[in-house]
């Protein structure tokens, strides 16, 4: 890319790289290692006509998403509550579009390929939230 003076480097980081969130402190600090890495390389680059971002998105509908290890999380630890319908009714709350829950992996696909397109050419450094809201709260 360096060589010849175009590229676009597209990170996945999260909500997380944005706002802290209680007991995932190892995620979040990862997520925010992302998120400075993209803006340094965003400096380091521009002159070589490298783009940078990063999509932050909310949970995604993957198997990270769906299993028992992070609704315990959810629910403040193992017991009755911690189901994938507790940690569903907990994001609602969050999201401000009542009606959404799990973002359709597509969702993410679709902004990494809008930051990869030409139209996203004036873009870098930044943090793209697809997050239904929730940072916004």
């Amino acid at each position: 890319m360096v060589e010849r003076c175009s590229g676009k480097i597209i990170c996945i980081a999260s909500t997380a790289a944005i706002k802290g969130m209680a007991n995932l402190a190892h995620y979040v600090a990862a997520k925010h290692g992302v998120l400075g890495l993209v803006k340094t390389l965003a400096v380091e680059l521009a002159a070589y006509n490298i783009n940078v971002n990063a999509v932050c998105p909310t949970s995604v509908d993957t198997a990270m998403c769906r299993n028992q290890a992070l609704y315990d999380v959810f629910a403040g630890g193992p017991g009755p509550q911690a189901t994938h319908e507790h940690m569903l009714t907990l994001m609602n709350a969050l999201n401000l579009f009542p009606d959404r829950d799990l973002l359709a992996p597509e969702a993410v696909s679709a902004a990494v390929l809008w930051l990869a397109s030409e139209e996203a050419r004036h873009i870098t450094g930044c943090a793209l939230p697809i997050d239904a809201g929730y940072l916004t709260r």
